[in-house]
């Protein structure tokens, strides 16, 4: 477009055809979600938080320093997990009915804009977050990462306390998707939260 028309548009004299708007949302959506992706790979890369990064099949393709003591510290192979399905992460951690929650809260088509649950392994609790990715062709990928850790009650095994979505229609509501034994727990110490990085950093 000349510059004419562009400044036309900018000071409200005219409006660009729908056609054009729809070339120009296009455009700025693009430039929103190069910038979401840039900003998942410079979080797992600079490892603000203990991370990892997951491409368009939700298979892991990186993994943050403090995300990869967190795995070993479970008995966890990070090397090996590479390139791994969340969906085998996932079965391998006994949360079965966690991919129901995932599909619930509209996740992977852009209906929520984060998921969080909590797990309790041990008593030893910690929430994590799902951001998803999209481009013009749809998911492009996950940025998962530990926001807090704290205590819970003690129990044998792990299990998940409480999953939570943010839906993209309304980001001042957070809706209760799965509520667990230790919940009200759960709630208590996110809203005191001991950071993620106080444990896991170097």
């Amino acid at each position: 477009m000349d510059q004419g028309t562009v400044s036309r548009w900018e000071r409200s004299v005219e409006q660009p055809r729908p056609a054009k708007q729809a070339e120009l949302q296009k455009l700025l959506n693009l430039d929103d979600n190069t910038r979401a992706m840039l900003r998942a790979r410079a979080f797992v890369h600079n490892d603000f938080l203990p991370s990892v990064l997951l491409d368009s099949k939700l298979r892991l393709v990186a993994i943050s320093d403090s995300g990869k003591r967190y795995y070993r510290d479970r008995g966890m192979n990070p090397r090996a997990m590479m390139g791994m399905s969340l969906d085998w992460i996932v079965q391998r951690q006994r949360n079965s009915f966690f991919f129901d929650k995932v599909e619930e809260s509209g996740l992977l088509h852009g209906e929520c804009i984060f998921f969080r649950f909590v797990t309790n392994s041990g008593g030893r609790g910690h929430a994590t977050v799902y951001e998803p990715i999209f481009d013009e062709a749809g998911l492009a990928g996950m940025l998962c990462y530990i926001t807090f850790f704290f205590d819970l009650p003690a129990i044998d095994g792990s299990s998940i306390a409480l999953i939570e979505a943010v839906p993209t229609i309304d980001p001042d509501k957070v809706e209760t998707l799965y509520r667990g034994p230790h919940a009200d727990h759960a709630i208590r110490a996110l809203s005191k939260g001991s950071v993620a990085g106080r444990s896991y950093q170097s």
